[in-house]
């Protein structure tokens, strides 16, 4: 039973943290794409884009992991 409501709250919370990435992550590429429009030399937040792109990619790599690991002990436990 501990398991189960520990696995909710996690994916509840990547859930979240997935969500608010992916928003920003969108705002800043059309910020880029605006800035780049305007004045083809302006790249405007281009490291933090890819930084919230890798953010979306190790947090899903992650979750996955993770909930395979929770998923085997909790099947293996009951």
């Amino acid at each position: 039973m501990e398991w189960s409501v520990d696995l909710q709250v996690y994916n509840e919370a990547t859930e979240f943290v997935a969500f608010c990435a992916v928003r920003v992550t969108q705002v800043l590429l059309v910020a880029n794409l605006v800035a780049v429009l305007v004045n083809p030399r302006i790249r405007l937040f281009g490291e933090l884009s890819m930084i919230c792109l890798f953010l979306i990619f190790f947090g899903s790599v992650g979750s996955l992991f993770y909930n395979l690991l929770i998923g085997t002990a909790w099947s293996s436990s009951a």
